[in-house]
């Protein structure tokens, strides 16, 4: 996710968007049940990339409420 970010920082949505959305997919961050095991040091990262791409792109709602789920999982 770490790339998506210089993408974006770059204007380049469309490659930013991209990793982001790798990094989601290959950690499964939208498979992750909290009650369960599961990799933190992929999942949060993941989240973090979404988080920031959503309010790159004006869906601040939904960042907010992505983070959150983001402060759970790092608690």
């Amino acid at each position: 996710h770490w790339v998506g970010g210089m993408y974006l920082h770059r204007g380049q949505l469309d490659e930013a968007r991209r990793h982001f959305e790798e990094a989601w997919r290959v950690s499964g961050a939208d498979a992750v049940d909290l009650d369960q095991p599961f990799e933190v040091h992929g999942v949060l990262p993941a989240h973090v990339a979404r988080v920031t791409w959503l309010g790159a792109i004006g869906e601040h709602a939904a960042a907010v409420a992505l983070g959150r789920v983001a402060l759970d999982i790092a608690d």
